[in-house]
């Protein structure tokens, strides 16, 4: 058996490596596609969480998520295929 210390370790570790790094990779998306796209992408997460949970314990999805599963890819596929209409450049300061 691990010491109580081992195992606070290794949440926090995990902690950091899930959260921290999804929080990270978040913030530089805004920069690089924009917050409104970014954020969508960010909003799927839940969504393949579920569905690898389904797959994984052999569940059937609910209803809720057999309606909204279409909607999120509707959405996403909205977001990903804009383009703006005007010009301009983003000033991305290091």
């Amino acid at each position: 058996m691990q010491a109580k210390g081992t195992s606070i370790v290794y949440v926090l570790t995990s902690a950091v490596l899930s959260y921290g790094l999804s929080i990270a990779f978040f913030i530089r998306a805004m920069r690089d596609l924009g917050s409104a796209r970014t954020s969508a992408y960010f909003a799927a997460a839940p969504f393949i969480g579920a569905a690898i949970s389904l797959a994984l314990f052999h569940e059937s999805p609910d209803i809720n998520f057999i309606i909204s599963l279409p909607l999120l890819v509707a959405g996403v596929a909205l977001l990903s295929g804009e383009r703006h209409s005007h010009v301009h450049t983003h000033n991305h300061e290091k």
